[in-house]
């Protein structure tokens, strides 16, 4: 059963990760994003080395047992995190990217409505939902794991996560709108994430 929960595991992953790298999705996403891969990987990299560092001092002083597990499930929380917060603010910071006024959108779903009323294409709308729905999923199942069956806690994070980061591109206004909607998938990422995560632990349980 070990071996079909990793089985399992591996397979969520190669679909998750096969739908970003899907043709028009990696396209889109290195386009807006691509430019300040380098900086997230080196950001992640000292904040990672530092909390390491600090955990396993820690560990050290009070002779608590080194779980390797946890340290997994603790640097994916920050990388999780670190790449939140780059997706949501850091891509109007790339050179060729122009910055307008201020925007927001407190009404649920009237983008997508004046979207799809001009013609947009059907497939870009229910994309770019996708996306934003993908970027908190890693938060949501690792979360679960530090706050055990409490769905309503992980969700309440992963909101202020969401609340937050839009409150951010409105007070910093850099192109990107802050939007109700975006709140709203990103919040329902963060519960798809906990459920796979409650699967994960069913199955392993068994």
């Amino acid at each position: 059963m070990k071996i079909k929960t990793k089985f399992l595991s591996l397979e969520f992953c190669f679909l998750y990760l096969n739908f970003l790298m899907e043709g028009e999705n990696m396209t889109q996403l290195l386009r807006a994003f691509g430019g300040f891969i380098p900086f997230f990987l080196l950001v992640s990299f000292i904040v990672l080395t530092v909390f390491i560092a600090i955990k396993l001092l820690r560990n050290k002083k009070s002779n608590k047992k080194f779980s390797f597990r946890e340290l997994v499930v603790d640097c994916g929380i920050i990388i999780s995190l670190i790449a939140v917060f780059f997706v949501t603010n850091f891509s109007t910071l790339l050179p060729g990217i122009v910055v307008f006024d201020r925007q927001y959108n407190f009404v649920p779903f009237i983008d997508i409505y004046i979207m799809l009323k001009n013609s947009v294409s059907l497939d870009l709308v229910f994309r770019n939902i996708l996306l934003n729905i993908c970027l908190f999923v890693p938060f949501g199942f690792l979360i679960t794991f530090k706050i055990q069956n409490k769905l309503l806690k992980v969700t309440l994070l992963g909101f202020l996560l969401s609340f937050l980061m839009e409150f951010l591109q409105y007070v910093v206004p850099r192109g990107r709108i802050a939007d109700i909607n975006d709140i709203i998938t990103n919040s329902l990422g963060v519960i798809i994430g906990y459920l796979l995560a409650k699967l994960y632990q069913k199955i392993s349980a068994l």
